[in-house]
C-alpha cells in the first residue's frame, strides 16, 4: 500500500489555512514542513500518529524557532531532503541544491521559500508545494514509484 506525504511551506501564521489543509488531507503518514511558519504545526491539531518532519526557515530564525536547517529522512524506504532553500539560493536557481541532493543521495527534494508551486523530475526529484498563505500544498504518494500533486484549497 502506498504511503502518504503531506508537504507545507510558508504558513507565516495562516493557521486556519494549514489547518484545512490538514482535515482535507487526512488521513496521512507524515507531515513535511519546510519552513517559514513550523511554529503553527503547535497551533493546530496534527493526527497522533503522524510522524511529522519541520525544518527552519529564514522567517523562523527572525523569530526564535530554531530547529534543524536541512533534514534527510527515510520515508518509504526512499531518501527525501527536506529544507526551507534560502540556504541554497532557491529564489536565483535550483543548481546549488539540487547539488546538495546528489551529493546526499536523496529520491525527493522538499523545498520552500519562492512562493511558487514547482516540480521537476529528474535523477531526484524538486518538489516544492507552494505557499499555506496562498492555499497551496503538496501530496507525495509513494509507492513503487513516486508520485507528486500540487493542491489548493
Amino acid at each position: 500500500m502506498p504511503g502518504k506525504i503531506l508537504v507545507v511551506s510558508d504558513s507565516h501564521g495562516a493557521r486556519q489555512k494549514l489547518d484545512a489543509i490538514v482535515r482535507h488531507e487526512e488521513p496521512f503518514d507524515v507531515l513535511v514542513h519546510c519552513g517559514d511558519g513550523v511554529d503553527d504545526l503547535s497551533r493546530i491539531i496534527i493526527p497522533v500518529t503522524t510522524r511529522v518532519i519541520k525544518v527552519t526557515g529564514n522567517m523562523d530564525i527572525s523569530r526564535g524557532y530554531i530547529f534543524e536547517r536541512t533534514i534527510i529522512a527515510e520515508i518509504y524506504s526512499r531518501r527525501i531532503m527536506v529544507t526551507h532553500g534560502d540556504m541554497f539560493r532557491v529564489d536565483q536557481d535550483l543548481s546549488m541544491l539540487l547539488e546538495e541532493g546528489m551529493l546526499q543521495g536523496v529520491d525527493i527534494i522538499c523545498f520552500g521559500h519562492t512562493h511558487k508551486a514547482f516540480y521537476r523530475d529528474g535523477p531526484a526529484v524538486l518538489f516544492n508545494p507552494g505557499p499555506v498563505t496562498g492555499g497551496f500544498y503538496g501530496v507525495i504518494t509513494i509507492g513503487a514509484d513516486i508520485r507528486c500533486r500540487h493542491r489548493a484549497i
